[in-house]
């Protein structure tokens, strides 16, 4: 069986940790379609991210989901509380992440750092 993620703890943790900027992911979307990439340069990927405890879903499951958790990252899950219940630091998940923009036909990058764990990136719903 794959252990897959929409999109990792990972990503948000470690992606140019460096870097500051004013815009925060609220209820797993992230709005930046006042933002210039040239002009502020890049972003950080911190804030609400939708949270789906001990499910690996693909794009389409989550999509249907109409029960959503949510997890502040960058942040580790232990002691996290979920359906009442602190969850441990073992276990899997998926993380999904809405971003809302103007870009047309301009090719954007994303740092996932080298990590000692198993995911699946899923853009655009495709992996």
């Amino acid at each position: 069986m794959y252990i897959y993620r929409l999109i990792l703890l990972v990503i948000s943790t470690l992606i140019i940790s460096g870097c500051k900027n004013n815009l925060q992911i609220q209820k797993g979307v992230l709005n930046v379609s006042d933002w210039s990439f040239k002009e502020k340069g890049i972003i950080t990927l911190n804030g609400e991210w939708e949270f789906y405890w001990k499910q690996l879903l693909e794009p389409q499951k989550v999509q249907d989901s109409l029960i959503k958790n949510y997890i502040k990252l960058p942040a580790i899950w232990n002691d996290y509380v979920y359906k009442n219940e602190k969850i441990s630091g073992k276990g899997f998940a998926t993380f999904k992440l809405k971003i809302k923009h103007k870009l047309k036909n301009q090719r954007l990058g994303l740092r996932v750092p080298f990590h000692f764990t198993a995911y699946k990136l899923w853009i655009n719903q495709k992996h």
